[in-house]
């Protein structure tokens, strides 16, 4: 019973230090809602024997809990006939997510990225935003930060939660934006992206 109160990152130190057996016999025990936390923290080398003992159905659970972006990381740390199955067991959406994701060159920015975020237009009403993010919001992997994008989906700035909230209900987003964003291209390299980060 004290694993779960354990921190993902010692339960995966943890099970690193087991003999194989072991390691999945404890891993199968965790409750379901930390195993994809404590999964995404181990070696690629012990993630690989965990999805070999276990069932399909065990495998995808897994898979399916991780946000998108590990879920790409942890199949280029696959062999291919492994993230190959892995593939075939995710429901429709969710694999043309990751085939999408694992489409961009190896070290890209694309391989970083997460499908999950929020996205507004810029003619909505600050209280038609705000409706949006409480219905989409538990399925972002972040909210701090919306995305305005037009109708093809091209980023047109982004904005801080906070300014949404402080902002009339009656405004439209376009009132509220400054146009200056700092962007990058997914087909650019992860070095490029962290230079950027450091300089802004």
């Amino acid at each position: 019973d004290f694993l779960p109160v354990w921190p993902a990152p010692d339960i995966a130190d943890l099970l690193e230090s087991l003999e194989a057996k072991d390691s999945i016999i404890l891993f199968l025990l965790l409750p379901q809602g930390i195993k994809a936390a404590v999964f995404g923290e181990l070696d690629p080398k012990k993630q690989e024997h965990l999805l070999r003992q276990m069932s399909n159905e065990q495998a995808r659970d897994i898979i399916l809990e991780l946000p998108p972006d590990d879920r790409t990381e942890i199949f280029e740390g696959l062999p291919g006939s492994i993230t190959r199955k892995l593939l075939s067991l995710l429901p429709d959406e969710e694999r043309r997510e990751a085939l999408q994701l694992l489409g961009y060159p190896a070290n890209s920015v694309g391989r970083l990225m997460t499908p999950d975020y929020i996205a507004i237009q810029p003619n909505w009403t600050i209280s038609q935003t705000l409706k949006h993010i409480r219905e989409q919001g538990s399925d972002a992997e972040t909210i701090d930060m919306v995305y305005v994008v037009d109708k093809k989906g091209h980023l047109l700035d982004d904005i801080r939660l906070r300014r949404l909230i402080l902002a009339e209900p009656s405004q439209r987003v376009e009132s509220i934006m400054d146009k200056e964003f700092i962007a990058i291209s997914a087909h650019q390299d992860q070095e490029q992206a962290v230079k950027i980060i450091e300089r802004y």
